[in-house]
């Protein structure tokens, strides 16, 4: 099981879409949230995935595809 802390920046257009749990259902990732500030304009999550690395390496790639600012820490 791996793990990877990460911090995402999610564009306005995203910012009332469940993309947490498309991840756990999509990617059976777990999705652990540090910190969290989230305005109309746009959304910011402090993000810890566990699960395989593949799996994990995925949700990461889907989260990209999505326009979603990635930033493995």
């Amino acid at each position: 099981m791996g793990k990877v802390m990460m911090d995402c920046i999610f564009p306005k257009k995203l910012i009332k879409e469940p993309i947490l749990y498309k991840l756990t259902t999509n990617y059976n990732v777990i999705p652990n949230i540090h910190k969290a500030d989230v305005t109309n304009q746009r959304g910011y999550l402090e993000l810890e995935l566990s699960g395989k690395k593949e799996k994990v390496d995925a949700a990461i790639k889907y989260l990209k595809s999505l326009a979603v600012e990635v930033t493995i820490k």
